[in-house]
């Protein structure tokens, strides 16, 4: 009974590994501008995360494909990375994880500048802004008040 016990435990291991590699692999993917790459690398670790209900993994690899999906761009791609959105920034929440809801507002702001909503994209560029500030994230605070500024310059 401990020896099956000591099994299941090493194969969840290696799943949540498994995992992890695929996540990786999903940022250096998108990192490279391969959407496509990435989002099969994404969707195969939010199926591993899931399979070992391993819940902050499933909400950050549903941050990134939301990214993925607003690069993207359809009508489809584009409420789905809403949706994927809204979750990931539910769960951030839940755990406290303040760089994860910055970077929901920052993916948020994308959203609405694909969408052509500036006022909207505004509004989560100051939140997302407040938040990088916060968290003594000064390069992607300052990005937040440059586009705010380009905004207004416009």
């Amino acid at each position: 009974e401990k020896s099956s016990e000591i099994k299941g435990t090493a194969q969840f291991s290696i799943e949540r590994q498994q995992c992890l590699l695929k996540y990786y692999a999903g940022e250096i993917a998108l990192r490279k501008g391969d959407y496509q790459s990435a989002e099969g690398f994404y969707q195969k670790a939010l199926t591993l995360a899931e399979a070992t209900h391993w819940q902050k993994i499933v909400a950050y690899s549903k941050g990134w494909l939301s990214l993925v999906l607003i690069n993207k761009g359809s009508k489809d791609d584009l409420n789905e990375a809403e949706r994927l959105l809204d979750f990931t920034v539910t769960v951030a929440k839940q755990y406290q994880d303040r760089r994860v809801v910055a970077k929901c507002y920052y993916n948020s702001a994308l959203l609405a500048e694909k969408r052509e909503q500036p006022k909207t994209f505004c509004n989560w560029v100051i939140l997302a802004q407040s938040e990088f500030d916060k968290l003594g994230m000064t390069i992607a605070a300052n990005q937040m008040k440059r586009w705010l500024k380009n905004r207004h310059s416009d």
